[in-house]
């Protein structure tokens, strides 16, 4: 599993978790601020975790999905492992499904 430091903030009408220093911002539904603010204890800095295997890659833009940067492709038979890029956060070994 990746795991980088990260934050989350409400946003406008969406929840903004931020990767690093603000380099990075995602947005999601924004009922996910108010679950994680109720369970967590006064900040708002978060340890996001990605799991490799949960990384869908694709050439082209997909709705509803991130768009990162293929940082490093290394072949290896079979199977290709990508290093992606979300503004400076480097998540390593996320296996593609390439579409």
């Amino acid at each position: 599993m990746n795991v980088a430091n990260g934050a989350i903030q409400p946003g406008d009408g969406c929840t903004n978790v931020v990767l690093g220093e603000d380099d990075a911002v995602q947005r999601f539904p924004a009922e996910l601020f108010h679950k994680v603010a109720e369970k967590r204890h006064g900040e708002d800095k978060l340890a996001i975790g990605v799991r490799p295997e949960a990384v869908l890659v694709a050439h082209q833009p997909i709705d509803g999905y991130f768009p990162a940067e293929a940082h490093i492709i290394e072949r290896l038979g079979p199977h290709d492992i990508v290093d992606l890029k979300f503004g400076t956060q480097l998540f390593a070994h996320a296996p593609p499904a390439v579409t």
